[in-house]
């Protein structure tokens, strides 16, 4: 078994292959309850840093036998071990990370959330499928905003599953119209929102006004606290503190207006 392991540091993928497909029919021949298995397990892990990028990817399809064994300590380990493989060279080996992180004994779907930027579509693809729904009562490796961020993919695949995961939470089409234009880079987009906020009878804006009075592009944060007022929100607090706090004096000066013009229409 060492050896084997250590062919595992191997640049060869061939001898890697060899190497796995050896390590899990030994594995698998042994009973369930095989206290070899917990050795296994507990070597693999020690060896698994030291891995080469073929073999790390032969590593990842021997997860689940790693696993079986049932310790904490290398199920612990093994977050680790999809941490890094998130992170490699190989779009193959981020593939599989992907995979690995979905799995219940391992369960770091954290450690995936970068490679919704990553530069390969594929990965990107199979990172939204993963992160997208909401798969228990917990809170989400990634919000809504860094899904909304996905509508912008230069891949109209990735934009579609990104507006799957958005339905898959609940999210109406309303939700993701505005939320796209609130992602958005360019800054026009957002001023767009103000528009389209401007125009929305039927729903409480005054959640999209006050994020948007800390976007980062000071025309966009005067003209929600101009629709602050006009909507007769209950933002005047958060005026406030833009007219003192503001890093731009005009959108400071715009703010206090504007909170002074809410406090006399009262």
């Amino acid at each position: 078994m060492p050896t084997l392991l250590v062919l595992l540091r191997h640049d060869d993928p061939g001898v890697c292959t060899s190497a796995k497909s050896s390590l899990a029919k030994m594995v698998e021949a042994w009973p369930k309850d095989d206290g070899r298995r917990a050795v296994f397990a507990q070597r693999f892990v020690e060896e698994e840093p030291r891995f080469s990028t073929p073999g790390r990817s032969a590593a990842l399809e021997l997860l689940p036998l790693v696993l079986s064994s049932g310790n904490r300590e290398v199920a612990m380990q093994a977050k680790k071990m999809v941490a890094s493989a998130a992170k490699s060279e190989s779009v193959e080996v981020r593939i599989q990370a992907v995979a690995a992180a979905l799995r219940p004994e391992v369960d770091c779907l954290e450690e995936i959330v970068p490679l919704l930027q990553d530069p390969d579509v594929e990965v990107r693809r199979v990172a939204i499928l993963a992160l997208g729904p909401v798969r228990d009562a917990g809170q989400p490796a990634v919000n809504d905003d860094g899904l909304l961020r996905c509508l912008h993919d230069i891949d109209s695949e990735v934009r579609r599953l990104a507006e799957m995961g958005l339905r898959s939470r609940g999210r109406t089409p309303r939700d993701i119209r505005l939320g796209r234009r609130y992602a958005a880079a360019d800054p026009t987009e957002r001023q767009k929102l103000l528009v389209d906020l401007a125009y929305e009878e039927e729903l409480d804006v005054s959640v999209w006004l006050e994020r948007l009075t800390t976007d980062v592009d000071p025309a966009v944060r005067a003209g929600a606290a101009r629709l602050a007022a006009e909507r007769k929100t209950d933002l005047g607090g958060r005026l406030e503190q833009m007219g003192r706090t503001d890093p731009d004096a005009t959108v400071r000066r715009i703010a206090e207006y504007y909170r002074r013009k809410m406090l006399a229409s009262r």
